[in-house]
């Protein structure tokens, strides 16, 4: 959160933006204003006499509007491939009826938003929209953090990274230096040991 009250300092905070550092395999956090919305219930219909679904015209431009943020902003960095952790905050208004006493409490996080949207249905709607994108299968989501609260303005923010010290990335990271040609190892000669005919090692001098 850090970088977007950084961002909110300067100005006001664009429709879609995306906070994310530019290496590889990075945290990339996107942030959306407006009210949080779910995902939208898949409609049927009938054609040719066989039944078909399709996506709410709502639904698909407010996945629009995440995918196309993300895919500007994230430029050529590949999307994250391993264990993945999401978490997602929502951020509703305040309701101005709402006398000083009940907003503060509101913004404190004592009173919270048990209203609609579902926040699984908005978890969903971001998942599908990033998809792919932030990361190449949303199989790879091993642990998600939701929450729904009040805040001064309309926002949803979601963080997506890779699960720092699981063995899947870390043997990830170990490919990589091993294909760097360029990496060596500073230690190499003050580390070496040589071995006397009798098996008996000795540093190098």
């Amino acid at each position: 959160m850090a970088e977007i009250e950084k961002a909110r300092a300067n100005g006001p905070i664009p429709n879609a933006v995306v906070y994310h550092d530019s290496a590889e395999f990075k945290p990339i956090t996107v942030a959306l204003q407006g009210q949080p919305q779910g995902k939208g219930r898949a409609r049927a219909f009938i054609r040719g006499g066989h039944v078909g679904h399709y996506t709410p015209e709502k639904t698909r431009t407010y996945e629009g509007m995440i995918r196309t943020a993300a895919m500007q902003e994230i430029g050529n960095n590949p999307p994250l491939d391993g264990p993945i952790e999401f978490v997602l905050r929502a951020i509703f208004p305040v309701p101005a009826s709402w006398s000083e006493r009940k907003r503060q409490q509101a913004i404190l996080g004592e009173i919270k938003p048990g209203k609609k949207p579902d926040l699984d249905n908005i978890a969903k709607a971001w998942n599908d929209a990033l998809n792919g994108v932030a990361y190449r299968d949303d199989a790879l989501i091993c642990r998600m953090t939701l929450d729904k609260r009040y805040g001064p303005q309309a926002l949803v923010v979601v963080t997506v990274s890779l699960i720092e010290n699981h063995p899947d990335n870390r043997q990830r990271d170990r490919r990589h230096d091993v294909d760097d040609p360029l990496k060596t190892n500073d230690n190499s000669e003050s580390d070496a040991v040589e071995h006397d005919e009798n098996g008996v090692g000795g540093a190098r001098s």
